[in-house]
């Protein structure tokens, strides 16, 4: 019998020891370690993002096997979630920290205004095609990639740093290592079709992604630092 008194909104996934949960509860945040209204707002940000079509559930582990292992593709994915968690919820942060970066971006983007305005045609004009490419450069040109997973690595260090000690010390990877540098090199060189082999490094940092990208959706959420770190 047709439901008339609810509105789906998406597919609940319920994940169990054969898919990859832990169940140990020092391992794993549960339902029991949320407040009501933390559940609420946690819900609801998910369900936002699926009503908009911009959730991006790709490194979510489908199963066990899944789980244990990954390659490159599963990689990229999961940097690409990040990039887009991130932006969600920091898009415009050097702008916003940076008076000298934000000083010159409005510099040329004034610049840009003033040529288009000279030309005597609109900015969809053919005429003005490089002008409005570079305009759009420009506004969408922030933070880069190893300032975002640097920012990222600084901003959870509470939430992280326990998973980030094991994994290091797991691979021989020395503390000082830079992460971010390793992470925005690894990135781009996939994006750009240089599939090169994973250096432990990003092996470990493969691992942060996925804790950076819940991180985000809890902080979006707003639930607590505290709970963030079971």
């Amino acid at each position: 019998m047709e439901d008339t008194n609810h509105n789906k909104v998406g597919i609940g996934k319920f994940f169990s020891y054969q898919t990859g949960y832990d169940s140990k509860v020092g391992n794993s945040i549960i339902f029991e370690d949320f407040t009501h209204d933390e559940v609420s707002r946690l819900f609801s940000c998910i369900a936002m993002q699926r009503n908009q079509n911009s959730y991006n559930d790709s490194y979510i582990p489908e199963n066990t096997k899944k789980y244990r292992s990954f390659n490159w593709i599963d990689w990229l994915n999961t940097a690409l979630s990040f990039e887009g968690e991130y932006c969600k919820r920091y898009k415009d942060l050097k702008s916003q920290s940076d008076l000298n970066f934000a000083h010159v971006k409005e510099y040329l983007l004034t610049q840009i205004d003033d040529k288009i305005k000279a030309s005597g045609v609109s900015i969809n004009n053919k005429r003005n095609s490089a002008w409005s490419k570079f305009k759009h450069l420009i506004i969408h040109t922030d933070t880069r990639l190893e300032e975002k997973f640097q920012f990222s690595l600084n901003h959870f260090i509470d939430e992280i740093s326990g998973i980030k000690s094991q994994f290091l010390n797991k691979n021989n990877i020395s503390d000082d290592v830079d992460l971010a540098v390793e992470h925005a090199d690894y990135r781009n060189r996939l994006a750009h079709g240089d599939i090169v082999d994973m250096s432990d490094s990003n092996v470990v940092n493969f691992i942060l992604m996925r804790v950076f990208i819940y991180c985000f959706i809890l902080e979006r959420a707003d639930i607590s630092k505290d709970t963030r770190k079971l």
